[in-house]
């Protein structure tokens, strides 16, 4: 492998590992005062993923989620921007309501 090509991998690992600490941080500070609902829902959402098996023992059950329903789900997050947009998901992913 060329070295400029093995740099920018680097380089692109690096910037991921440092967006994912940033999120950590701000999830560890929020994740006490949200509710219990929502912190079994990110724990079932790891266990799900391959390396979350230890939430297993901690009692969250694992979802039917592997690594490209969570990378969908994540895109679809990031793209909803308010209400509308979630309409359109709605409707587009679902049909009319009442339809299903």
């Amino acid at each position: 492998m060329p070295a400029h090509v093995a740099q920018a991998g680097k380089a692109t690992r690096r910037k991921g590992m440092a967006h994912l600490q940033d999120v950590l941080a701000e999830l560890e500070a929020w994740l006490p005062s949200e509710t219990p609902e929502f912190v079994e829902l990110v724990g079932r959402l790891l266990a799900s993923l391959p390396g979350g098996e230890e939430l297993e023992e901690l009692g969250y059950e694992p979802l039917p989620v592997g690594w490209k329903e969570a990378e969908l789900l994540g895109r679809l997050l990031v793209a909803l921007q308010d209400g509308a947009d979630v309409r359109e998901a709605v409707r587009v992913l679902f049909g009319q309501v009442g339809e299903v």
